[in-house]
């Protein structure tokens, strides 16, 4: 995609099961990146002054994922850029992402993905654990009149193994007594 005549961006591709891809940067020689969001990756090749290429990271299913053990955001997307890049000899960006609810005390926080799971939620009817946690969520939210949460996500850049840069956003915004949606949790 080279944004021409300001065209709007492309769709974002269907991500591979573990949701890693790689961009390669045409214009002025050959970087590669790997990023947990299609989502990101198609942002980014509509906003960067360059013509970027996606594709898959070889050999993807062939690499096991990581333990994310780390208590923070920005140590697990450490660990996994880190872990990554010692598969591919480009660069490689890792992120890690999640939920804080201040009324939680920042949970459910690096368990975003696990949340209901690591407290033994069961709810009828929810098929998915996306569907599982927010109706967790939203048990442990009843009745608190602090809705306040953000949204946090930490990217971190890595080669052979060694992390170069990290970057840090968030998006601030209130927890819903309701579910509303169906774009996860």
């Amino acid at each position: 995609y080279d944004g021409v005549d300001g065209a709007p961006p492309p769709e974002p591709l269907e991500p591979p099961r573990r949701r890693f891809w790689t961009l390669r940067r045409i214009f002025t020689g050959l970087l590669v990146l790997v990023a947990a969001f299609a989502l990101l990756v198609g942002w980014l090749s509509w906003r960067l002054p360059v013509s970027l290429a996606l594709e898959p990271l070889p050999n993807l299913g062939a690499i096991p994922a990581p333990e994310e053990h780390e208590p923070t955001f920005a140590g697990n997307a450490r660990l996994k850029a880190e872990y990554s890049s010692r598969f591919s000899s480009e660069i490689v960006l890792a992120d890690d992402s999640g939920l804080e609810v201040d009324a939680l005390g920042g949970a459910p926080g690096v368990r975003s993905a696990r949340f209901a799971e690591d407290a033994g939620y069961d709810s009828a009817g929810a098929r998915t654990a996306d569907e599982r946690n927010n109706l967790f969520l939203l048990d442990r939210m009843r009745g608190r009149t602090v809705r306040t949460a953000c949204y946090r996500c930490v990217l971190a850049v890595a080669r052979a193994g060694i992390v170069l840069a990290t970057g840090e956003g968030m998006v601030e915004g209130e927890i819903l007594a309701d579910p509303l949606g169906t774009g996860g949790f």
